[in-house]
């Protein structure tokens, strides 16, 4: 039997737009895979600016100094995220109080919402949405914090915003490669985008420029909608019953 010398991860965060795949050898340094990242991008970093790599789900940030890709313990399909700040100092306004917290970057929007009603202590019968602005849009609970934050600095500056109650979806994937089923739980504000993006990270795959995404009641393209809400995407009759198949694709190179 062959031995697998690389492994397919997704590479995300400060200076890489979206989610990147790459496909490295278990032997190259991380650092060089991620300075190659940045190179593609169009990202330049000054010689003396610190950077940090996470994992997904994990609070100790790497050591990219000499680690190598082996050594990160981290499974196919997996999650790097990369960030020029340690911690990010999170300060969120509500009717004129203020709370302040420090988060990794990796933290998602969701994780910090949920810190900033129990810090508010926001009643339970109150739904509420974390925003840049009081009249910006609200941000997507699925995001990293890390992803909304810009440099210089590590401070962010958010506002707790009360909305009306919406409508909460199931979406349910069925991957016809393994035959395995998930399902994602969504808002009327969730994108298209975002639930798909989820939808990698819970089958641990890479995304592929040839993948193929479509309603199981009428074969539609999902992929096509990827902008819209499911608000608006359901408003225009498509798919329903939100249940999805996916089909791999056999590889491409992506575009930063």
């Amino acid at each position: 039997m062959t031995q697998v010398d690389t492994i397919q991860l997704i590479l995300r965060g400060e200076g890489i737009t979206g989610n990147r795949s790459i496909t490295p050898l278990l032997s190259a340094l991380l650092k060089d895979i991620i300075t190659e990242a940045h190179i593609d991008c169009g990202y330049k970093r000054s010689d003396d600016q610190e950077l940090f790599v996470f994992l997904e789900s994990r609070d100790d940030e790497i050591d990219v100094r000499e680690i190598l890709i082996a050594d990160l313990g981290i499974r196919d399909g997996g999650t790097v995220f990369v960030h020029g700040c340690r911690n990010i100092h999170v300060t969120v306004d509500y009717k004129g109080r203020q709370h302040s917290q420090h988060f990794k970057p990796n933290v998602r929007v969701a994780e910090l919402l949920q810190w900033a009603i129990k810090a508010f202590n926001l009643p339970g019968d109150e739904e509420a949405a974390l925003a840049q602005s009081e009249h910006a849009p609200h941000l997507d609970p699925h995001q990293h914090i890390g992803q909304i934050h810009e440099a210089p600095g590590c401070d962010l500056r958010l506002v707790l915003v009360a909305h009306q109650r919406t409508a909460h979806h199931h979406v349910r994937v069925h991957n016809e490669e393994n035959g395995s089923n998930i399902e994602i739980l969504a808002t009327d504000d969730t994108t298209i985008n975002m639930v798909i993006a989820e939808m990698y990270e819970k089958f641990h795959i890479t995304p592929k420029d040839d993948d193929r995404l479509s309603c199981e009641a009428t074969g539609q393209d999902v992929l096509v909608f990827r902008a819209m809400t499911l608000k608006e995407y359901i408003a225009a009759g498509q798919c329903h019953k939100l249940e999805w198949l996916f089909v791999g694709g056999t590889g491409g190179a992506q575009e930063c």
